[in-house]
């Protein structure tokens, strides 16, 4: 314990920003492209977030971060949730089609 608190002094943890996490997506969505970029959620246990980002609550001000970068209301829908339900559409369509079963409702393309 004490040599792992040592560690810890010698290599302190780097402030993050959400400014950097909205950095971090835009380059997710150059290299993947907008339709395979989404926000997750599981703050549950950790025990630091970036600065500006500590809860969901605080994901309209990331949002607006990517707003003012001129992304558009398209982008920031597919990214605030399009996409995620587009796949999960999809993934009940494969679901429905291996169990032999037509698929309900129209699959979500894009």
């Amino acid at each position: 314990m004490a040599a792992l608190a040592g560690w810890d002094r010698e290599h302190p943890k780097p402030v993050v920003t959400m400014q950097q996490v909205a950095d971090h997506i835009e380059h997710i969505r150059k290299i993947a492209g907008i339709d395979h970029v989404g926000l997750g959620s599981d703050f549950d246990g950790m025990p630091d977030t970036p600065v500006g980002l500590e809860g969901v609550d605080r994901y309209p001000a990331l949002l607006a971060e990517l707003m003012r970068r001129r992304w558009t209301d398209s982008d920031i829908a597919k990214l605030a949730g399009e996409n995620l339900l587009r796949v999960m559409s999809a993934a009940e369509h494969v679901g429905a089609r291996i169990r032999g079963e037509s698929p309900k409702g129209p699959i979500a393309v894009n």
